[in-house]
């Protein structure tokens, strides 16, 4: 039966007023796409309301063209810390006729580069001193580990280098678990300390049946997720907050099933996982994807309604406090 707009909100607001379960916190909070090679959209966030204390650098095959001391100073300037995704650097895409993942040039794997080593050397000779605990919250070593067929020993060679050239800097690893995703990592690697979870298209993770979400498996694949974990790993959740019309514009919305969301549901998806988050002891925090518009498929936070990056700021206040 189609939930009236009313039915929706009123769902929504009452469990926020559960607030009395709360038994973890969410200590990171950020934006993906704020920087990398020839761009910085880091000044737009404040602008537009925000409360973070993390924003992602993203970098090419060439790291180089990323201006990373630049960015590490602006962002300490502004109170943020850093979220490196170090992809490119460590990582290429090969042909491999075995694979399960595929895209326009064929059937491809994810593997090391042949001379990584070198290059992280190189990295860490540049940077080594600026990436620190103080500038750095914490390194991606791959982003999407299961959807672009990375083999797990690869992750976790990567990991341990990693470790010895940037101690005490949080190790991450992407786990997509949206439509069309590639199977589940069969375990966790020893030396990832966290794991970005995402699935797009879920309005309420706590509702699996909830008529707005993409689909029912949400706390299904969450909870396969926290069975693989090591005593010491933790998660970081990523709500949408994009809205793509292949992702968005088919879903259960306003006018029920195939109408598609508004564009200002992203606030109550955002309200919904900070509640999800907190009844959770292995969440640590969120990272909203995105804030850029660089792909002109996909709207980001920067150009959703005000209402949107309204309720990121709320977020950020009762979490983080507010600058």
């Amino acid at each position: 039966m189609h939930r009236s707009l009313r039915t929706v909100l009123g769902a929504v607001l009452g469990a926020l007023l559960l607030a009395g379960t709360v038994r973890a916190e969410i200590l990171v909070l950020g934006y993906t796409d704020v920087a990398g090679p020839g761009y910085n959209h880091l000044e737009e966030i404040p602008e537009r309301g925000s409360a973070t204390n993390v924003a992602f650098v993203n970098f090419e095959e060439n790291w180089t063209t990323t201006d990373l001391p630049t960015l590490l100073r602006d962002f300490q300037t502004s109170g943020l810390r850093a979220a490196l995704i170090l992809d490119h650097l460590l990582f290429k895409r090969f042909p491999a006729v075995s694979s399960s993942c595929r895209d326009a040039q064929g059937l491809f794997a994810t593997r090391l580069r042949a001379n990584w080593r070198n290059r992280l050397a190189r990295f860490a000779e540049a940077y080594g001193a600026r990436v620190t605990p103080a500038t750095t919250r914490f390194l991606v070593v791959q982003t999407e580990v299961n959807n672009i067929c990375v083999p797990l020993d690869d992750v976790e060679a990567a990991a341990v280098a990693l470790k010895a050239a940037f101690p005490g800097i949080p190790l991450v690893m992407g786990y997509g678990r949206s439509l069309g995703a590639q199977p589940a990592p069969e375990s966790i690697p020893p030396d990832i300390d966290w794991v970005g979870f995402y699935k797009y298209g879920i309005f309420d993770p706590a509702q699996p049946g909830y008529s707005q979400n993409a689909d029912d498996q949400y706390l299904v694949e969450f909870e396969s997720l926290l069975a693989k974990l090591d005593a010491h790993q933790r998660v970081l959740l990523g709500p949408d907050a994009f809205w793509a019309d292949p992702v968005h514009g088919h879903l259960y919305g306003q006018s029920g099933p195939g109408s598609g969301w508004p564009r200002w549901y992203l606030r109550y998806v955002a309200l919904n996982y900070e509640r999800f988050a907190k009844t959770q002891p292995k969440v640590v925090g969120m990272f909203f994807f995105r804030w850029s518009n660089r792909d002109p498929d996909i709207v980001g936070t920067v150009d959703l309604p005000p209402v949107v990056r309204d309720a990121h700021r709320e977020i950020g206040c009762r979490n983080l406090g507010c600058r």
